[in-house]
Formats: C-alpha cells, structure tokens, sequence
C-alpha cells in the first residue's frame, strides 16, 4: 500500500498466525491439512469455511468470502484496510508508520466521529446529573429504580428539550458539520439547517467492546412521545447488526460463568446488574444476526434468550435463535411469565428467582417442540398426529443422527405416540428430502457448462504466480496483461507492474466479489503444480486467447470484401496458429 510499507504488512502477516485470529471468532476444526468451521459470514448449517494454515488462507466455498487475516478483521470487524493493519501490529507488538493515503482521510473521519460521540455522552450525562432542566429524566430513572451510582455506571444522560443544544456545544468545541451528521447526532434540514436528533429524551450511551462509544439510545419521558426508542443511524463507527449493549461491561461476567443471557431492552441490561446479574447483553431488538452471535461466541459456549413472553416464538426471534446454534452456542430459552419483561422479574422476584428460571430453561430444540405443541393443544388424536408430523418435519432439518434421535423420544413422550412410529416418519421425510436433494443437484449439473472455461486458467495462473517467485517470473515471461481477460486483466496489469508485489497487496484494492475469487484459487490446491503442470496452465490461457482472436478474424473473413485487408487477416491467422502449436 502506499500508506503502509509492504515490509510492515508481510512482517505482521508473519507474526501473525490465521488458524489461531480466526480461532477467536469461529469453532474451527481440523480437517486434513486444514481447518474448517460455520462460516461467520453467512448462515449454513454444513461448514464450508476453510482455513489453509499453509497459504495463511482462508475461503468460504458456500458464500465465496475470502482473503488472508488482514482481510478476516476488515471483513469481521467492519475496519478499513488500514484499521485492519493497525489492529493486527498492535497484537503482534508491531509499530507502524503511515505516511499518507486515502484510507488516511476516513481515519481521520472514525476518530473525530469517536471524540464527538465520548464529548456527547458527558454533555448528556452532566446535563442529567447536575441540571434541573433533567428533572423529569432523573424522575423517570428513579421511578424505574435507577439511582446516581447506576447512572454514573452506564454514564446515562439527557438529551435537553431543544432543537440545538448539543449542536451549539458540539460546533463551539471545532467539530464540523460533516462529523456532526455522519455521526448520527445532528440531522440536516432545510434550507442549510441543522439540528439535534435526540431531544427530550433519556439517553444510553452503545459502547463497542474496546468501550468506545459508537452511538446512542434515546427514550422518550413523555409516553405520549413518539417513537418510544430511538436509536443512532448506521454510521462509520455504529452498525446495529454487530453490536451488543452492555458487552464492554458485562464480558467479564460472561467469561467467567462461560455464558450470556440475551435480552431486548437497555434497562433490562441495568436492571440485571443492579441485582448482581453481570453477564446480561441486549441485542436492540429480536431479530439476532450472525455478527452478534460470533461476537458472543468469542466469550461463551451457551446463551439465555430472555425475551418478553410475547415476542419469544415469533419468526424473527426463531430465525436468530438458529442463527446462534448455527454459531455453535448451547442455546436455551427462559420462559417469562407473561406480561413481564426480564427487568420487571428480576425487580419484583430478585436475582435468585431468575437464575431458577434459567435452571429450567429447555434449550432450543425442545422449545420448538413445546412451541409445536402449543399450536395443537387441544390434544385430541387428529391434533397428536398433526403436532407429530410438525415436530417430524422439524427434527429432519437436524443433521446431528444422535440428537435427531434424542429429541425423536421427546416429541413421541409428547404426542403420547409411540417412539417407533415417530422414527418411520422420521424416515420418510429424509427419504424426501434426499430425492429432492438428488433433483435439485441434477438440474444444477445440467445447467453447468461441459467444457472447463479459460477464465479458469487465467484465475489459477495468477493466483500461483502470487504464491510462488519461480511461478511469477515464468509467467511474466511467457505471458503478458493483454492475454488476460476482463475478469483478470486488473490483477495481472499489478503484477506485471511491480514483480514484487504480495497477494495482500494485489487482494487490498480489488473489488469484494474479485478478491475472494482470487481467495478460492488460492485454497483450491493443497501444492502447487508441478512445472509442467503450470506450463500447461500458461498454455490454456494463451490457447484460449487465440481462439479468441480466431472467431474474431474468421467473422471478419465472412464479413470483408476488402481484397487487402482479407490477405492481412490470413497472415494473421497461419501467424496466430502456429503460436498456438509452439510449446511454452
């Protein structure tokens, strides 16, 4: 990069080992000579992310994510490239020098967007904490049982009743308009006008894990107000998706007894450790994404969902409960009376009663069989079956036999129909299910091409020539950019350009979907090929270009009358094939 020397970044790729950073986020699992888990990038039920401890590699072959560990924490950690970097020389004990470049200025941007939030957050809190303007928020948290030691704690605030405080406050401390509206605090109007986004509102500060703060929740005293919540937009330092609340505070907790409890809401979170409850999160909604779940994934093996009663069994909050298992967290459901939210239960029952609740609470599969039996719970024969069928349909998607046959006694105890029968079900859904399978693979075959496409050699000669000197030099002698098509043509034109160049440096400026192509070549192959091998891959890359240039000059053949330009375009052809026929 031109901001950052190639010296730094192949030093801190060298101290830095993949298998063991990647380790942090995902379950990773030896297979052969490399590793693979669920792939922290999309939701699959069968792994295919690979990592190549080797190459210091890694590739998804469901979703086509890939790169090296720069790429990992810039993908994961939503970073720049330069962020990234910074990041890993800071574990590896690297320092490092930026001199310039346009990943700079966005740098730049983040840091302010981080002054201006940690500066907003104090305005609110001293405004809550030492103003009478705050009467009626401190009056509001004092209802809900919050004193000044919890609000010093999670440094809440308030968000004064006027359409410029914080603006006004922010502008007088040199912060410009550009930051005040990327970060989320200040909204543009008309007429080239600006005004707060929060106001008469109490505020809760979101921290990241390092503590920084990202962005805010505001609530309303008024429940005539509307919305009740209002949280900061996305921003270059806030994405709702990848955050917790309370995670910088509770991580500790959650590490230690090895599990988190899930929850909805801010107060919940505050609630949960006024009574010693410190391993508590909110995920800001039910609908709990990938990102979430290998954040939590990095400090636990089990999960409490403790949603409010009516929200717990719908669709969204099911799709998110997968989406943890599928991160290889123990999940288990704690089922809130109704009517009571996790804060209202801990206040009116006490620490004790909630971690009784969490004793009972089944884990994930078992919910969903209650929650079929719920929906036919007359318990009349025709409702036995029609719940015997759902949970059949339901314990198929399961791919684990063992569990599949655990939880096939459950639904039989629960149907009151005998575990055999259950089992023959089970049988014939998979048995569909495999047909299915089996036509669906088909019609995908027939829709592949037959013959393997040129583009194919071009991706595996670069790639190659990125792993190895030898390979590069031969390629660059007997090769050249224009032999590349578009697909390729960008990656080849760099490495022609600088012969030194390392495969970090080439994946850092190619556009997502060409990187992690360049990803899967590079993870494709165990070892290199032999010398021949590559010789041969040099010469389906030539071969297929004068094809190329062939149909060309036949189609200009059928289409010319020019005498001259016919002669011309046969020498070019006898020259054309007998480059076609020369060896490499």
């Amino acid at each position: 990069m031109a901001s950052i020397s190639r010296d730094i970044i192949n030093q801190i790729k060298a101290e830095i080992d993949i298998v063991e950073l990647i380790g942090e986020y995902v379950d990773l699992s030896s297979s052969g000579k490399n590793y693979v888990a669920l792939c922290p990038f999309h939701q699959e039920n069968t792994p295919s992310f690979t990592v190549n401890p080797n190459k210091q590699f890694y590739y998804c072959f469901g979703c086509g994510a890939g790169g090296d560990s720069i790429n990992f924490i810039q993908e994961i950690d939503n970073l720049s490239f330069q962020e990234s970097v910074l990041t890993l020389a800071e574990r590896a004990g690297i320092e490092v020098d930026i001199k310039g470049g346009i990943d700079k200025e966005k740098m730049k941007l983040r840091e302010a967007i981080f002054s201006a939030n940690n500066l907003a957050s104090k305005f609110y809190n001293y405004l809550l904490l030492n103003n009478d303007i705050a009467s009626k928020a401190k009056e509001y948290l004092n209802d809900r049982g919050f004193n000044e030691e919890d609000i010093k704690k999670f440094n809440l605030g308030y968000a004064p009743d006027s359409w410029r405080g914080l603006y006004n406050f922010l502008s007088d401390k040199g912060f410009n308009q550009e930051v005040l509206i990327k970060s989320g605090l200040v909204v543009a109007g008309k007429n080239n006008s600006y005004y707060d986004r929060f106001r008469d509102r109490v505020i809760f500060p979101i921290y990241n894990v390092r503590s920084e703060v990202i962005g805010f929740g505001g609530r309303v005293i008024d429940p005539e107000d509307f919305p009740k919540y209002l949280n900061s937009p996305e921003s270059p330092v806030f994405s709702k998706k990848k955050l917790l609340y309370g995670l910088n505070i509770s991580k500790e907790g959650i590490q230690d007894k090895n599990e988190a409890v899930i929850v909805e809401g801010y107060t919940d979170v505050l609630t949960a450790h006024k009574f010693g409850l410190t391993n508590f999160v909110a995920s800001l909604g039910t609908a709990l994404t990938r990102e979430q779940a290998n954040l939590l994934k990095r400090y636990c093996d089990k999960v409490y969902i403790a949603y409010d009663a009516d929200t717990a069994g719908d669709k969204a909050t099911l799709r998110g409960l997968e989406i943890l298992r599928q991160a290889g967290l123990d999940v288990a459901i704690i089922e809130l009376p109704q009517d009571l939210d996790p804060d209202d239960y801990i206040k009116n029952k006490g620490s004790d009663a909630f971690i009784e609740l969490e004793s009972k609470a089944p884990d994930l599969i078992e919910y969903r069989i209650d929650l079929i039996m719920e929906k036919y719970q007359d318990q009349s024969a025709n409702s036995r079956l029609k719940a015997a069928q759902a949970g059949v349909d339901f314990l198929a998607t399961i791919k684990d036999e063992l569990t599949q046959d655990a939880y096939a006694k459950v639904l039989a105890e629960k149907t009151e129909i005998g575990y055999e029968e259950i089992k023959n079900k089970m049988q014939k859904v998979k048995k569909e299910k495999k047909k299915s399978k089996r036509w669906k693979q088909k019609n995908r075959e027939e829709k592949k091409k037959t013959d393997q496409d040129i583009n194919d050699s071009e991706w595996q000669v670069l790639a190659y020539m990125l792993q190895d000197q030898e390979y590069r030099e031969l390629g660059i002698d007997k090769l050249n950019p224009a032999y590349f098509s578009d697909d390729t043509a960008e990656i080849a034109r760099q490495l022609w350009e600088d012969i030194e160049i390392t495969a970090t440096e080439v994946i850092s400026v190619l556009p997502e979907e060409k990187r992690d192509n360049l990803a899967r070549y590079f993870l494709a192959k165990d070892r290199l090929p032999s010398k021949n091998g590559f010789k041969n891959l040099i010469k389906e890359v030539i071969t297929g270009n004068i094809e190329d240039e062939i149909s060309n000059i036949l189609h200009e053949l059928r289409n010319s009358n020019d005498r001259n330009y016919i002669n011309d375009l046969l020498l070019y052809y006898k020259r054309l094939l007998r480059l076609e026929r020369r060896d490499v």
